[in-house]
């Protein structure tokens, strides 16, 4: 089933102009979309004049002249032009409602102000990220299981039919494990923990497996890489990190605590320690300090300036 399927407001949103950039690219790629095109132009084909307030009004005294005059005087009808506006909108109204009434569903959102849990209707789980979201249509959700994602998410998925999570850039599918998806702006991480997962995008096509993880993106071929973890480091309350290039560790903090850091360091440096995830100002001694880096924390800016 397709959003416009199952979602009652989809429609609504779609003539309003209020659909993401997803779905209105998902929208106008179907072969249902030409269709429900036609269905609202029809509606263009009413030619509708322009109101004139002093003239409706002569016309309206005319007529209640007109209904107390003798029966023999002559009446003259009145016939605004403004109904045929009335009537392209009522049309265009009784359109919308046949469609929504002959597609029920109901659309969930959810969006996450702060990493949060969230059980799909069938048991399966999804950690979402600070600032990331979800869609999915919770009255079909047993024929369809598809999650739209915006954002970083992991998922424990139960064993079933198919589960799509479609991404701006491609479409991850399984049908029952642990996963996490990172979406950047021009590159996507996926991170298979347990069972298998296909995922499609950037024109790549690629099947992960147990402890496998790839990064795609337009710029560059698909780099596979291997994970010894269970699920992501996000997840747990503190990051243990060995010898890995300070630079990494810097983006990787910006990433968590939805920060900038500013200012420059040695491209040699490399990092081994553990760091919190929930305290910022902790985290950035523990991963400063070992290096006699100084820096001014803006809480107000959300933003981290390293001094010379």
């Amino acid at each position: 089933m397709k959003p416009w399927e199952t979602d009652d407001t989809f429609l609504s949103r779609w003539l309003t102009g209020e659909l993401s950039q997803k779905e209105l690219a998902a929208f106008e790629a179907s072969p249902d979309y030409e269709e429900y095109v036609a269905t609202v132009a029809s509606t263009d084909q009413v030619e509708v004049g322009p109101y004139d307030e002093d003239q409706a009004l002569a016309q309206l005294m005319t007529r209640i002249a007109d209904a107390s005059a003798p029966a023999s005087a002559k009446t003259i009808p009145f016939r605004p032009r403004w109904w045929m506006a009335a009537a392209a909108v009522i049309l265009l109204l009784a359109v919308i409602g046949m469609i929504q009434f002959l597609i029920p569903g109901a659309s969930e959102t959810i969006y996450a102000a702060e990493r949060m849990a969230h059980t799909l209707p069938d048991g399966s789980v999804i950690d979402l990220t600070k600032g990331s979201s979800i869609e999915y249509s919770a009255d079909s959700w047993a024929e369809n299981r598809t999650v739209y994602l915006e954002g970083n998410a992991y998922f424990e998925v139960e064993e079933g039919s198919r589960f799509d999570v479609v991404l701006e850039e491609g479409q991850v599918s399984v049908l029952g494990t642990t996963f996490d998806i990172r979406e950047y702006e021009d590159s996507l991480v996926v991170t298979c923990f347990t069972g298998k997962v296909r995922v499609e995008a950037f024109e790549v096509v690629d099947t992960l497996f147990a402890k496998e993880s790839v990064t795609l993106s337009r710029a560059v071929s698909p780099r596979h890489t291997t994970t010894s973890l269970d699920q992501p480091q996000w997840l747990s309350p503190r990051i243990s990190l060995d010898r890995v290039p300070l630079a990494s560790v810097i983006a990787q903090v910006e990433e968590l605590y939805s920060i900038k850091i500013v200012g420059e360091i040695t491209t040699e440096l490399m990092y081994t320690g553990v760091f919190p995830v929930n305290d910022l100002e902790t985290a950035l001694s523990q991963i400063f300090d070992p290096f006699r880096i100084n820096y001014e924390l803006d809480p107000s800016d959300h933003v981290v300036t390293l001094l010379p």
